[in-house]
C-alpha cells in the first residue's frame, strides 16, 4: 500500500472524525449548591471525559475540575469557591475544546455562608412536568417578571415528568425547550412525586429521578444527614429547607423519616424554615386531603413536628390548582374539625398595605407560632375540585408559579398566573418587625384625572413635572364621549367634522420607594383610538395604533376600539420614578376629524420593597382612634382597615352609603372601586336601578356626581368587570355573587371638584 493511498485514506476519514465531536444534549444543570461548591451535571451524545473550567469572568476561566472517566453522564463537583460570589464556567472534552459556556449565560452564584442573611429570590414550580405550552406559558410569565434579575433557588414540588417519570419525559419536561436557561444558572432542588415514582424506587434510590438528580444524603448542603436522596435538607443563608418524600417513604409516627425530621429541625438554628413535599396536607382541589391516605398522614404525623419547631411555610403540589391557607397552627384533623377561632392566628389575608401581613411570635417553647400552607400544583395543568377547604384564603384552578422573596426578617410570597397576573400575595415577618410593602397601586381605574380639551396645541410643557394644571378641568375616568359608559364627557371640538385631534390628561401620585427597588412597573389602558403616555415627562408607552416617530397635536391614530384594558410593561422606565410627587401624563389621539367617539381610562402598578404614600395621604379623615372613617357599609357592617366583611357566594349583599361625620351638611358624590377577584365579563355584578340619593342638608356647598363601581380581574388593578356610571344610588342590594373571591372596596367622598375628603377601604371576603 503506497504512502499516497494512506494519506488520501486519512483525509477521507477527517469528516467522519469531526462528526464524533461530543454534543451536549442535556444541561448543563446545577445540583447541591453550598457556599463553597456546586455539582455540575450534563449529558453528551457520545462518551468522553469531563472538564469544567471556571473563573470570575468569561475569558478568564483559569481554574479546572476534571474527571478522565469516559461517560455520557457527566458529574463534576467544583470546590474551593468563595461564598456568595459569581462563578462563570465552561464545559470541555479533552481534544475537542469548549463544548458550551465561557460566555455571559453560563454562570452561577454560590450560596451565602450558613446563617448570613441576604435577599433571596426563590422560584417554585409544582406538577410542572407536562412538557407542553401550559408549562412554557408559566415559565415565560416568571421570566417576564424576573427580567435580568437572578434566581437564587429553584424548587420543584414533584410530578416533575409526566406521565411515568421516564428519562425521555424528564428530557422534554425540564431540559429541552423548557427550563434549560434557568437550570444552567440556578441550583434546582426537587421533591419526589407520584408520577416520578412510577419508574423509580425510593427504597433503592434507583430509576430516572434518582439518576438525574444529585441530592444530599450526608448533610453536604447543611442540615442533618438523612442517609437517603428520597428526603433531605439544605441551607441557604438564613433559610433552612426540608424536603420530604410523601410518596414512598415511611410516613408513620416514629418512622425513619419522622425521626430524622425531628432531629434535623431540633438542630436547626436558622431564622426561616421552609418545608415542601408533593402531597399537600390541606386541599380540596383535584385531590381531597380529608380522605386520601398520603395527604392525611402527612398532615397528622408531620405537621405537629414542623409546627413545634417553628416552620414558617409549607409548599405542596399534587392538586392541580392554587390554594393558600390563613396563618394557622394546631389543625391536624379533617376539614370539619377546623375552627378559625382556635386554629387561625390572624383573621387577615396577610397582605401588607391592605389588611396587614402575618407576624410570627414566639410561643412558650421558644418556637415561633404560625404557618402558611400553599398548594401550587398548577405549573403544568389545572383540574377541578370543590375548592372549599375552610383553611383557604384563596382556592382556584389557575396556571402559575410561586415567587418567594426572603429578606432579613420578612418573607414575601406571590403567585403569578401564566398570563403574568398577580393572583395572590402575602407576607410573614418575625416578631417586632414592621413589614415593608411590595405591591403598590398608585393609579387605579375610575379615578380623577386633570384634563385639557380646549382644542389648543400645548406643545410639550404640559407633560413635565411642575407644570401648572390648576386651570384644567377635573373628571373621573373613563373620560371621552360617544360611548354610554363614559363617566366624564370631554369636548368634541368645534363641529362634527372638526373634532379635537388630541386631548391631554395628567395625574399626580406620590411614592416613597427607591427606584432601584422597583421590580415591576406596569400600565394598563382602555383607549379609543390611540395614546402616548409619559412618566415625569418621558415617553414610556405608545399604543400600537399610533404611528412611529415624533407625535404632534395633529397626529392622527389608527382605528382602535376600547373593548378591553391592555397591559404595557414599563419596567425599563422604573428609574424615572422619584421619591415624592410624580406625574403620569397621557395624550389621547383621534383616528379622524369626524370620529364619533373618544375614550380613556388607565391604571398603574408598582412592585417594590418600600411602603407607599399613595392617595390615602390626600384629604384623608381619621376618627378618634386614628382609623380612617368608613362612609359606607356592606351588609350593614363597617369593615374598616384591617377587618373584613364576609359574604357567601350567591348571597345577596347590600351597599349603604353614609355621610362622613366631618360633613355637617351638604351634598356629596361617592365612588366605589375594587381590585380583587377574578370575575369574567358575564359574571360582573351590576348595581340595580337607582333607589334614591344621598342628601345632606343643602347648606353645605358640594358637587353632585354619579356613582361608579369597578371590580378588577386581578391584583394588578386591571378591570375585568365594569359596571359603568349609574345615577347616584346611595343604597343598593346586589342579587348575589356567582363566583368566589376577595375584594377590597375603596370609598371616596368628593366635596369639591377633584378633591377627596374621605377615603377608606372595606374588604369583602366572598366564600363558598
Amino acid at each position: 500500500m503506497s504512502r499516497l493511498f494512506l494519506l488520501l485514506s486519512l483525509i477521507c476519514l477527517l469528516p467522519s472524525l469531526a462528526a464524533q465531536t461530543p454534543v451536549v444534549v442535556r444541561g448543563p444543570y446545577l445540583q447541591q449548591g453550598t457556599p463553597n461548591s456546586v455539582i455540575l451535571r450534563w449529558r453528551t451524545d457520545i462518551a468522553c471525559d469531563s472538564v469544567v473550567n471556571h473563573g470570575a469572568a468569561p475569558g478568564a476561566l483559569f481554574a479546572n475540575s476534571s474527571d478522565s472517566t469516559l461517560t455520557t453522564e457527566h458529574t463534576i463537583t467544583v470546590q474551593g469557591l468563595t461564598p456568595d460570589s459569581i462563578v462563570f464556567y465552561s464545559i470541555e472534552a479533552t481534544g475537542f475544546g469548549v463544548l458550551v459556556g465561557d460566555d455571559a449565560d453560563h454562570f452561577f452564584k454560590t450560596a451565602p455562608p450558613s446563617g448570613v442573611a441576604k435577599p433571596t429570590r426563590i422560584w417554585v414550580l409544582g406538577d410542572s412536568g407536562t412538557a407542553d405550552n401550559n408549562a412554557r406559558r408559566v415559565r415565560d410569565s416568571y421570566y417576564d417578571f424576573q427580567g435580568s434579575g437572578y434566581t437564587d433557588l429553584m424548587l420543584l414540588l414533584g410530578d416533575n415528568a409526566y406521565n411515568t417519570g421516564l428519562d425521555s419525559e424528564f428530557q422534554f419536561a425540564m431540559f429541552e425547550n423548557m427550563y434549560e436557561d434557568k437550570l444552567r444558572q440556578t441550583v434546582v432542588w426537587p421533591a419526589y412525586g407520584n408520577h416520578d415514582a412510577i419508574n423509580a424506587d425510593a427504597s433503592t434510590q434507583s430509576g430516572p429521578y434518582y439518576d438525574i438528580f444529585n441530592l444530599p444524603t450526608a448533610g453536604e448542603s447543611g442540615g442533618l444527614a438523612s442517609g437517603t436522596e428520597a428526603y433531605y435538607s439544605f441551607d441557604y443563608g438564613n433559610i433552612h429547607f426540608v424536603v420530604l418524600d410523601s410518596e414512598e417513604s415511611d410516613r408513620s409516627v416514629g418512622g425513619a423519616m419522622a425521626t430524622w425530621l425531628q432531629a434535623d429541625l431540633a438542630a436547626n438554628t436558622l431564622k426561616w424554615t421552609i418545608a415542601y413535599w408533593h402531597h399537600p396536607p390541606y386541599s380540596k382541589g383535584s385531590h381531597d386531603s380529608d380522605i386520601e391516605a398520603r395527604l392525611v398522614q402527612m398532615r397528622q404525623n408531620f405537621l405537629p413536628i414542623l409546627e413545634n419547631e417553628g416552620v414558617d411555610l409549607v409548599l405542596g403540589g399534587h392538586s392541580h390548582a392554587y390554594e393558600r391557607s390563613y396563618f394557622i397552627s394546631g389543625h391536624y384533623g379533617d376539614s370539619t374539625t377546623y375552627n378559625a377561632a382556635t386554629h387561625a392566628l390572624s383573621p387577615s389575608k396577610g397582605r401588607v398595605g391592605l389588611d396587614g401581613g402575618y407576624e410570627k411570635r414566639p410561643n412558650s417553647t421558644g418556637a415561633y407560632d404560625g404557618c402558611v400552607y400553599v398548594v401550587a400544583g398548577a405549573s403544568g395543568k389545572i383540574s377541578g375540585g370543590t375548592f372549599d377547604h375552610p383553611t383557604s384564603v384563596i382556592s382556584f384552578p389557575v396556571l402559575g408559579s410561586v415567587v418567594i422573596d426572603v429578606d432579613g426578617d420578612q418573607l414575601d410570597a406571590r403567585y403569578f398566573t401564566s398570563e403574568g397576573l398577580l393572583f395572590d400575595f402575602f407576607s410573614i415577618t418575625k416578631s417586632g418587625v414592621t413589614p415593608l410593602q411590595r405591591t403598590h397601586l398608585p393609579i387605579l381605574t375610575s379615578q380623577f384625572w386633570k384634563y385639557d380639551d380646549n382644542g389648543v396645541d400645548l406643545g410639550t410643557a404640559w407633560r413635565q413635572p411642575g407644570f401648572d394644571d390648576s386651570s384644567w378641568s377635573s373628571g373621573m375616568a373613563p373620560l371621552g364621549y360617544g360611548e354610554p359608559w363614559i363617566t366624564t364627557l370631554v369636548s368634541q371640538g368645534s363641529s362634527a367634522t372638526n373634532k379635537n385631534p388630541t386631548t391631554y390628561l395628567r395625574r399626580e401620585f406620590n411614592v416613597d420607594l427607591d427606584p432601584a427597588d422597583v421590580e415591576h412597573l406596569l400600565f394598563a389602558a382602555l383607549y379609543d383610538d390611540g395614546f402616548v403616555a409619559y412618566l415625569n415627562g418621558v415617553e414610556v408607552a405608545r399604543s400600537p395604533s399610533m404611528p412611529g416617530g415624533p407625535i404632534s397635536y395633529g397626529t392622527l391614530s389608527g382605528n382602535h376600539e376600547a373593548v378591553a384594558y391592555e397591559k404595557f410593561d414599563l419596567q425599563a422606565f422604573a428609574s424615572l420614578l422619584v421619591p415624592g410627587q410624580n406625574v403620569f401624563a397621557v395624550e389621547i389621539h383621534q383616528t379622524s376629524p369626524t370620529s364619533s367617539d373618544l375614550a380613556f381610562d388607565g391604571a398603574l402598578f408598582i412592585d417594590g420593597v418600600r411602603s407607599f404614600l399613595g392617595p390615602t395621604a390626600v384629604g384623608s379623615v381619621v376618627d378618634a382612634q386614628g382609623q380612617p372613617e368608613s362612609p359606607f357599609t356592606i351588609n350593614g357592617s363597617d369593615g374598616g382597615f384591617g377587618r373584613s366583611v364576609d359574604v357567601r357566594v350567591g348571597e345577596p349583599f347590600s351597599f349603604e352609603m353614609q355621610p362622613p361625620s366631618t360633613l355637617a351638611s351638604g351634598v356629596a358624590s361617592f365612588t366605589i372601586f375594587g381590585y380583587f377577584g377574578t370575575p369574567s365579563a358575564s359574571e360582573s355584578f351590576l348595581l340595580p336601578a337607582p333607589v334614591g340619593e344621598m342628601a345632606f342638608p343643602p347648606a353645605f356647598p358640594g358637587v353632585s356626581a354619579p356613582l361608579s363601581f369597578l371590580v378588577g380581574d386581578n391584583l394588578l388593578g386591571l378591570p375585568g368587570a365594569l359596571a359603568f356610571t349609574t345615577p347616584a344610588p346611595w343604597s343598593a342590594v346586589n342579587p348575589g355573587l356567582g363566583f368566589p373571591g376577595v375584594y377590597t372596596f375603596h370609598g371616596w367622598i368628593i366635596t369639591s371638584p377633584g378633591v377627596a375628603q374621605t377615603f377608606n377601604a372595606i374588604r369583602m371576603n366572598v366564600t363558598p
